[in-house]
C-alpha cells in the first residue's frame, strides 16, 4: 500500500510537470526603429524582466555593440539554445505567479529584441510594407548592386539567440547572424505624420558608400534621392507615448575658441548655440562660420545632415526649424558665399562619425549619446540638453518618444494575447521615471515629471 502511494504521488509530480513544459511558450517582443532609442531598450531590458518576475539569474543577453541586442528571460519549456549548443532553462516569467496580470504567461520564455536603424522604417516593417523593393542593407560601394535579405515586407533582419553567444545579465554576449523576424512595435522619435523629407548623397555622408537609394524605390526615386512623405497609420494601431528624449548639437572641436586662436570670433558656437543660428546653419543659406560671428575670417562650414526617414532629422524641422526655413539635406559642395558643405549620413552613427572627422563641422543626435573623438556638444539656447532641464522647461529642443503597434487581428504583426498582456506591462514600466536606466537619468524623462508639454511635434512646449 505504501509502495502505490508513493507510485501515486510520482505519477502526479510528473504530470504536473509535464503539464507545465507544455503550458510554457516562447513569447517574442522585437522592438525596431529609431537609433535614439537603442541605449534606452539595450539598458532597460534586465529591469523589465526581473519587474515582471523574471529571477535574475534567468536573464541572458547578447549585442553587437551598436545597434542590436537580445535579452531573454529563460522559462520552463527551455526554448532557447544559443550558437554553442548550450539550452537554457529557468522559471520564466512572473515565476512566482504573483503577477496576477500574467496568470497565463507563468514560467514561459521571454525574448526581448531591440534593431535600430531610422524611425521610418519601424512603422513600415510593423505595417508590413518594404519601402524598398529588395528589403536589403545597402551593398558595398563601388558595386552598389542589391542584395535581398529573404525577408518579408513586415520583417527585418533582427538578431537570433541560435546564432548568437549570451552570458548572464549585466554582461552580454555576442550577437551573430542576422535573422528575418516580424516587428511587433515601432520606436519612433516622431509622429508618423512630421515626416516630410527628401534629401541627396551617398548613404555614409564623407565615407562614401552607395547612393542612399541604390534600390529599387516606390514611388521611384533616382539613386541618390530618398523621399519619405507623412505616413498615415490606420486607427486601429495603437500609439503611446511615455518617452520625452532631448536632441542636441554636436561641433567639431576645431571650432573652439582655443583651438581657433586667432582666427577666433565673437560667438563661442562650442558653448552655445541659438535658434537663429541653428536656422541659418541648417538650412543652408551661410556658408561660412564668419557670417554669425563664430571666426574672423572666412571659414568654410560643414553641416552634417541625417538623410530622410531619420527621427533625428525631422526632431530638427519640428523642434528647431517649425516650418520657418526647410532643412537642407541636398549633398552638397562648399561654394565661398553661396552654400556649406553638406553632408548627408544614414544612421546616427554615421551622423557622429562625420562630425568627428569633418573640421568646422556641426551636426545633431541624441543628447544621451557617447561622445566621440574631436566633438562637443553644445549647449542650444543657452541651456544643457539635461533631464532636470527638460522638466523644468528651460530646454526646448526634445521629442516626444512614439511606440506604435497593434492588436487587431486584421493587421500584419499584431500581438497576440500574451505578447499583449507583456506589451502592457512594458508599456507601464516605462512609464516610470524611477525606472528609467542610469544612461539615460542624467538626460530623458517621463511625461508625468514634466512642467511643460507639447500635443504635436511642431507645437512650442508650454505649460
Amino acid at each position: 500500500m505504501f509502495n502505490k502511494i508513493i507510485k501515486s504521488v510520482l505519477v502526479g509530480v510528473c504530470m504536473l510537470s509535464l503539464g507545465s513544459m507544455v503550458h510554457a511558450v516562447e513569447i517574442d517582443l522585437n522592438v525596431y526603429g529609431a537609433s535614439a532609442q537603442y541605449t534606452f531598450w539595450s539598458n532597460e531590458d534586465g529591469a523589465f524582466l526581473q519587474g515582471i518576475g523574471c529571477n535574475a539569474a534567468d536573464i541572458y543577453k547578447s549585442t553587437n555593440g551598436s545597434n542590436q541586442t537580445v535579452t531573454f528571460c529563460a522559462g520552463t519549456d527551455g526554448a532557447i539554445t544559443d550558437s554553442t549548443g548550450k539550452n537554457y532553462v529557468g522559471g520564466g516569467i512572473n515565476a512566482s505567479g504573483a503577477i496576477a496580470a500574467l496568470a497565463a504567461e507563468q514560467g514561459d520564455t521571454l525574448v526581448l529584441r531591440y534593431a535600430s536603424k531610422a524611425s521610418y522604417d519601424g512603422i513600415y516593417a510593423l505595417m508590413g510594407q518594404d519601402p524598398y523593393a529588395t528589403n536589403s542593407p545597402d551593398s558595398a560601394a563601388p558595386a552598389c548592386v542589391p542584395t535581398p535579405n529573404g525577408c518579408a515586407a513586415n520583417q527585418r533582419q533582427l538578431a537570433e539567440p541560435s546564432t548568437s553567444t549570451f552570458a548572464s545579465f549585466p554582461a552580454a554576449g555576442v550577437v551573430g547572424a542576422l535573422g528575418c523576424e516580424p516587428i511587433y512595435a515601432a520606436a519612433s522619435d516622431v509622429a508618423a505624420t512630421t515626416f516630410n523629407q527628401v534629401s541627396t548623397g551617398v548613404v555614409n555622408g564623407p565615407a562614401g558608400g552607395c547612393p542612399v537609394n541604390g534600390r529599387v524605390v516606390a514611388p521611384i526615386d533616382p539613386p541618390d534621392q530618398r523621399t519619405v512623405a507623412p505616413i498615415t497609420v490606420p486607427g486601429t494601431y495603437t500609439h503611446v507615448s511615455k518617452l520625452i528624449v532631448p536632441f542636441a548639437l554636436w561641433v567639431n572641436t576645431s571650432l573652439t575658441p582655443a583651438n581657433l586662436g586667432a582666427n577666433a570670433g565673437v560667438w563661442d558656437i562650442s558653448s552655445n548655440v541659438t535658434r537663429l543660428q541653428a536656422i541659418q546653419l541648417f538650412s543652408g543659406t551661410i556658408s561660412d562660420w564668419s557670417q554669425i560671428g563664430v571666426t574672423a575670417n572666412v571659414t568654410p562650414i560643414v553641416i552634417c545632415h541625417r538623410h530622410a526617414g531619420s527621427g533625428s532629422l525631422a526632431t530638427l524641422d519640428a523642434a528647431i526649424m517649425r516650418g520657418d526655413e526647410s532643412s537642407d539635406t541636398n549633398q552638397t559642395a562648399y561654394v565661398v558665399g553661396v552654400s556649406p558643405t553638406i553632408w548627408t549620413n544614414d544612421g546616427t552613427s554615421q551622423e557622429l562619425s562625420c562630425v568627428s572627422t569633418q573640421a568646422n563641422s556641426i551636426g545633431y543626435a541624441d543628447a544621451d549619446h557617447s561622445v566621440p573623438a574631436n566633438t562637443k556638444q553644445t549647449d542650444y539656447m543657452g541651456a544643457a540638453a539635461t533631464s532636470q532641464n527638460l522638466k523644468l522647461g528651460i530646454y526646448d529642443y526634445w521629442t516626444n518618444e512614439e511606440l506604435y503597434y497593434t492588436t487587431n487581428a486584421g493587421n500584419t504583426n499584431h500581438l497576440n494575447a500574451a505578447q499583449t498582456a507583456v506589451m502592457n506591462q512594458l508599456v507601464s514600466f516605462i512609464s516610470v521615471d524611477a525606472n528609467m536606466p542610469a544612461s539615460e537619468a542624467a538626460f530623458w524623462a517621463t511625461p508625468g515629471t514634466m512642467g511643460v508639454s507639447k500635443q504635436t511635434d511642431f507645437q512650442y512646449p508650454h505649460r
